[in-house]
């Protein structure tokens, strides 16, 4: 529930910029007057740096906050992005994150994310890799899960006959995920086979097996 906020984007040569702040009163509408939160407001604030070096490649930065009384969420780091030739490309994100909630409990941890991709006209094949520590922790913006470590790979195929069915082609999909524990949490595979016919209607079907931990018991699916 913004009070006031305000956002400025830009760019000047190959540097572009966004900063957005807010002054919220969402966190200090509490029931009880007397509560030292009542009536206060929260301050946002978001600024992204991004340097163009070449066609789709940059390297930037960027850092969040969101304070209110003496609790605070900070997140600050890197990402880039580098075209590798017509067909390859490889990326990056690197984050770390200081939070300490109305209570007092701080937490620090960090996640990264990388990803290595060839996506041509028949073959394309990618790998990547993302972890979240199990102390990230983040008020602005959004994540799913930590104390994750997830590995993933796909690779497909594409055939043009060059008629009434445009493309056809098999895909295939693995992944592994491990707690900071060493415990594998999650796997995939999945199987498939795609057809693109004229008039843009497509089929496809895939096979998709699964395990999932949950309560210490390996679920396959």
């Amino acid at each position: 529930d913004p009070r006031i906020g305000g956002k400025l984007t830009g760019k000047v040569g190959r540097t572009s910029v966004g900063v957005l702040f807010a002054d919220d009163e969402a966190p200090g509408k509490r029931e009880d007057t007397l509560d030292p939160a009542y009536g206060k407001t929260g301050q946002f604030f978001v600024g992204r740096l991004r340097y163009d070096l070449y066609p789709e490649s940059y390297i930037g930065g960027i850092v969040t906050n969101r304070g209110f009384l003496d609790s605070y969420s900070r997140v600050g780091g890197l990402d880039g992005r580098f075209n590798l030739g017509d067909t390859h490309s490889i990326s990056f994100t690197a984050v770390g994150s200081d939070h300490r909630d109305e209570e007092g409990l701080e937490q620090n941890g960090s996640a990264v994310s990388t990803e290595f991709v060839r996506r041509g006209r028949n073959l394309s094949y990618g790998a990547s890799y993302n972890a979240f520590d199990p102390e990230f922790a983040t008020d602005v913006g959004f994540v799913r899960r930590v104390d994750t470590r997830e590995a993933g790979t796909d690779v497909s195929y594409r055939w043009y006959p060059e008629s009434w069915l445009v493309n056809w082609g098999p895909i295939l999909r693995y992944a592994r995920n491990y707690n900071f524990g060493d415990v594998l949490e999650d796997e995939n595979f999945i199987g498939g086979l795609g057809f693109n016919f004229a008039r843009r209607s497509r089929l496809n079907m895939s096979v998709d097996r699964s395990m999932e931990r949950y309560g210490n018991i390996a679920f396959q699916k």
